[in-house]
């Protein structure tokens, strides 16, 4: 089989390759992403294995494309499309078995919560000290796999949002995109429709459209995931 036969069926080309792989292979890394009120790149027209998690959100399979080159040549990831049943049936797969290895692998390598601060540190450089007061009660979380795209997916997995809680107690979901959310503890007393028009501002005026989540604000408390 070809990569560019599946890769193509999806619309997601993100570089074509002639490389001979088995179903297998192609198989072996599904992962869960999370995407809002726009759907994944190029899936119009498509049904798409997807599951309902809160107002608004639907989980989705994405599966990363390994293979070697040449003989000897270490593995170069060639892309990722997000699964549909007809390239479900090209692999041969079953959707529920995919479900269970693409949530295996999101545990198995697991996720980052850091302090808003420390985030801010770390990506422009600067001394925690230079950082706004308050930073620090604020969190950036996104998942570890694919050094952190589509790290939203972390939003359908109750069992990694309910260890955040046990730390953070209950809190608000901002969005941020499909690749983080910011996690806002509900003792900092913050206001849900503030903070809905502060995620809706972002949205329109930093966010590229394709990495769009959701203009709401989702509420993680003892009765799980839903709308602030």
């Amino acid at each position: 089989m070809k990569v560019q036969k599946v890769m193509r069926a999806t619309g997601e080309v993100l570089e074509t390759k002639e490389i001979n792989i088995t179903p297998e292979e192609l198989a072996g890394e599904p992962f869960v992403c999370v995407y809002g009120s726009v759907r994944p790149r190029k899936t119009e027209g498509v049904e798409l294995l997807e599951k309902e998690i809160a107002s608004g959100l639907k989980a989705y399979i994405r599966f990363d494309v390994h293979a070697n080159l040449e003989e000897g040549q270490k593995e170069v990831v060639h892309g990722s499309f997000v699964a549909n049943m007809d390239n479900i049936k090209v692999l041969n797969v079953d959707p529920d078995k995919v479900w269970e290895k693409a949530i295996q692998n999101i545990k198995q390598d697991g996720y980052s919560c850091k302090a808003m601060g420390d985030y801010l540190s770390e990506l422009m450089g600067i001394d925690t000290k230079d950082i706004p007061f308050g930073l620090g009660d604020i969190y950036v979380v996104r998942l570890n796999r694919n050094n952190g795209y589509y790290g939203a997916g972390i939003l359908a997995l109750p069992c990694m949002l309910d260890e955040i809680r046990e730390e953070i107690g209950d809190y608000m979901i901002l969005p941020s995109s499909v690749h983080e959310v910011i996690c806002v503890p509900i003792a900092m007393g913050m206001d849900a429709e503030y903070l809905r028009d502060m995620v809706g501002f972002v949205n329109a005026t930093e966010i590229a459209p394709e990495d769009k989540l959701s203009d709401d604000v989702f509420l993680f408390n003892s009765e799980g995931l839903h709308r602030a």
